[in-house]
């Protein structure tokens, strides 16, 4: 919510969010719904806390994040990201010499209508929407089927009730 001002901390918990076991999870968060007056400032954010994280062994334990499941998984991660960059901005692309060892790539859309706000990638993709009301806001939330996980950024206990009970 636009109340929100550790952009830097809320960046860091985003992407935790959507790159834990390198996105591979049916609660990764692969969206993430700003409004407009934050959105320079949280998607620098997000790009420095994505490009802070590095590759490595998944048995060392100084690894942030291993390897994709398989290069068929990579590949198809790979594959969604270049589409995606046909329909969004690729404010930030993860893909790597290595398919595996992909990093975070942000997509930026201007389209609240957006597949690539229902979409899931299993995979480092992280999604950035923007709204101008917030209404809006919550209808991008509600696209898709899936609804396994979300968090809401609000510095208000009851602005966060009022609106988990709608997403």
């Amino acid at each position: 919510c636009d109340d929100v001002t550790d952009l830097e901390g809320l960046a860091r918990d985003a992407i935790a969010e959507c790159y834990a076991n390198t996105g591979q999870l049916c609660v990764a968060r692969s969206k993430i719904i700003i409004p407009h007056a934050l959105a320079g400032d949280l998607t620098d954010a997000l790009v420095a806390a994505a490009k802070a994280l590095g590759p490595g062994d998944a048995r060392d334990v100084a690894t942030q994040y291993g390897p994709l499941s398989s290069l068929k998984h990579a590949q198809d991660v790979a594959a969604a990201i270049e589409n995606g960059s046909t329909q969004a901005r690729l404010v930030s692309d993860g893909r790597s010499d290595d398919p595996l060892f992909q990093s975070m790539s942000l997509l930026k859309v201007n389209d609240a209508g957006s597949d690539l706000l229902r979409d899931e990638y299993f995979g480092p993709v992280l999604t950035i929407a923007c709204y101008d009301k917030i209404e809006d806001g919550i209808a991008m939330a509600n696209v898709g089927g899936y609804g396994l996980a979300a968090t809401l950024w609000t510095t208000q206990i009851s602005r966060a009730n009022a609106l988990s009970k709608q997403i």
